[in-house]
């Protein structure tokens, strides 16, 4: 969701006037870096062509409707310019630095306002243009996106969501991957316009890029990335560090399970390792996939012991129920 800022202009005994904004979203660039840690290092280069004093953004990471969430957002930076073409090249060149105040009005240039939303933040951004282009760039680190199954990585995002409140009349997104992958390695899928495409664009000895274009997006619509590869493509033990790291933090340990410990069925997995299948009698598992703050998934959801003692928890991680 965002808004354009407009400039209110009171007299008195003169009724409050409001002068209408007048833009059009020529272009959205997004650029998104999966990261071997599960982040994902996104930057937003929106382009405005018209008249307003700057720019309203809403960034949701934290949703209460889907399991597929950020644990937090940081790293921020806000910065614009005027411009007259963009491209990707655009990311690397010199913007004017915002910074961050508590109050600012119309007709202030290079600041703006930070506030908490109930599933992520709102940038009000202040940076006046009359009848040009200006491209505002907004850059932040999503973490814990990514989350680690047992044979595969998957990353899914909302990049554009479905409050988002104006016309797009040219979108495109980046996605680059952490290592150097062949088409058949991995999988990708983007949802939103039927009129879009998507092709690998990139590929060297550092990274492998993708690349999504749409040449309208309309209000409301929203446009989202999906992508599995194989654990390889990723620095595996960087990411199991990172969210086991994260979940011990998050609750207490709960007694492990001994090398004793029998069970019934088959292999089942968590980011610590594999619990060993047994046909000893007396022991039942359930299983369900849980999602957690972090991003990561824990496939064993609730288990009783041989022995009748019922817990819930994992025995490798020591993640509980929730």
């Amino acid at each position: 969701m965002k808004k354009v800022l407009v400039a209110i202009i009171c007299f008195l005994c003169i009724p409050v006037v409001t002068l209408a904004a007048d833009y059009d979203i020529e272009h959205f660039y997004i650029d998104a870096t999966l990261k071997d840690n599960g982040d994902m290092e996104v930057s937003e280069l929106i382009v405005l062509d018209g008249t307003f004093n700057g720019y309203e953004r809403d960034i949701v990471y934290q949703s209460s409707y889907t399991n597929y969430n950020a644990s937090n957002i940081e790293n921020l930076s806000v910065s614009a310019k005027h411009v007259n073409k963009v491209s990707f090249e655009t990311f690397y060149e010199y913007f004017d630095t915002f910074s961050q105040v508590t109050y600012a009005n119309n007709g202030d240039m290079g600041k703006y306002i930070l506030s908490s939303l109930s599933d992520g933040i709102r940038l009000r951004m202040y940076y006046s243009t009359d009848n040009e282009s200006t491209a505002f760039l907004i850059k932040y680190t999503l973490k814990d996106v990514g989350i680690l199954h047992s044979d595969v990585v998957e990353y899914y995002w909302n990049f554009i969501g479905n409050g988002f409140e104006d016309d797009i009349k040219d979108l495109q997104i980046r996605v680059n991957y952490p290592s150097k992958m062949n088409k058949d390695d991995f999988s990708w899928w983007f949802h939103g316009p039927l009129t879009g495409n998507s092709d690998i664009v990139n590929v060297n000895s550092a990274y492998t890029s993708v690349l999504a274009s749409v040449k309208k997006v309309s209000a409301y619509e929203a446009v989202d990335f999906r992508t599995i590869v194989p654990k390889d493509g990723f620095n595996e033990l960087l990411f199991k560090n990172q969210i086991l790291s994260a979940e011990r933090n998050y609750v207490p340990a709960p007694a492990r399970l001994s090398a004793g410990n029998n069970w019934y069925g088959r292999n089942i997995s968590c980011p610590a390792g594999s619990v060993p299948a047994s046909s000893a009698a007396g022991g039942t598992l359930s299983m369900q996939r849980l999602f957690l703050p972090t991003g990561s998934v824990c496939y064993i959801r609730q288990w009783t012991f041989r022995v009748g003692q019922s817990h819930a928890g994992c025995p490798l991680c020591g993640r509980r129920r929730r």
